[in-house]
């Protein structure tokens, strides 16, 4: 799991990695291995945490750093999973960024928070080709309304 929201990080805050070398070294070009940076969390599970030089490192993730980083880090670690965890699509641009290289997208939408028209904003900046799903989070009696009711209300 890589932290690239560089604005915010906060993924490392939760973790308590602030202080960590990590994702920004990396775009910068410090020569520190990854294996070196990433946090094991548990047997099979690694973090690689957004780093001490973020505001340093956000303006270069728009250059050949970043696929230079993601394509060394997919043939060092083929066998795993690799997860970028960004700030918002709309918001960040280290978002569009990461996008536009990625796998698979998974657009996280706070439920009775995130309009609508913002969703669709943000599908549409993801690539065509990239397979993308949509996570709705925080989703409760409140959120879109009384769930035992919702087909009620749907059909009214």
């Amino acid at each position: 799991l890589v932290d690239a929201d560089l604005p915010r990080h906060s993924l490392s805050k939760q973790l308590g990695l602030t202080e960590n070398a990590g994702f920004a070294e990396c775009i910068l070009g410090h020569d520190v291995p990854t294996e070196h940076l990433a946090v094991q969390i548990s047997d099979r599970f690694f973090v690689l945490p957004a780093g001490r030089l973020v505001a340093e490192a956000s303006d270069r993730l728009a250059t050949a750093a970043y696929p230079d980083f993601l394509d060394a880090l997919l043939s060092r670690y083929s066998s795993m999973l690799l997860v970028m965890d960004t700030g918002p699509l709309l918001q960040s641009p280290e978002a569009e960024v990461v996008t536009a290289r990625a796998g698979a997208v998974l657009l996280v939408v706070r439920a009775a928070v995130t309009p609508r028209s913002a969703v669709r904003d943000a599908l549409e900046r993801i690539p065509k080709e990239v397979p993308a799903g949509v996570l709705l989070n925080a989703w409760g009696a409140g959120a879109i309304g009384d769930p035992e009711h919702y087909m009620a209300d749907y059909y009214g």
